[in-house]
């Protein structure tokens, strides 16, 4: 299954692009009109055992690479691959935009 998503916040295109596996998922962010390969981060989630790491730390995201990781993982289980790309720091009303529109994303993913 893939999901995807443009939106525009503050005059930023971001466009959010979920590809959901059997044991897992691809969670793509990236700014701008085109899919970019940024900041990567990696969850192993099996049960009630969750290993997590930074493969690429993001430039500009903070934490946010790993807080959409970790919502993704509420959703979902197996191996959950996470990148962020950003031109530019988010202000905390776009990171709030960000995550708002994965959450709607990710509800779909349940029956």
């Amino acid at each position: 299954m893939i999901i995807e998503e443009e939106f525009n916040t503050n005059l930023r295109t971001f466009r959010i692009r979920l590809l959901k596996y059997t044991n897992g998922c691809i969670l793509s962010v990236s700014e701008g009109s085109e899919d970019r390969i940024g900041g990567i981060y990696l969850i192993l989630k099996q049960e009630k055992n969750i290993s997590s790491t930074t493969i690429i730390p993001e430039r500009y995201g903070g934490v946010l690479l790993e807080v959409l990781a970790q919502s993704t993982a509420r959703y979902t289980k197996g191996i959950i691959l996470t990148t962020l790309y950003l031109k530019n720091t988010l202000t905390s009303e776009e990171a709030s935009t960000v995550l708002n529109k994965l959450e709607n994303i990710l509800s779909k993913l349940t029956p």
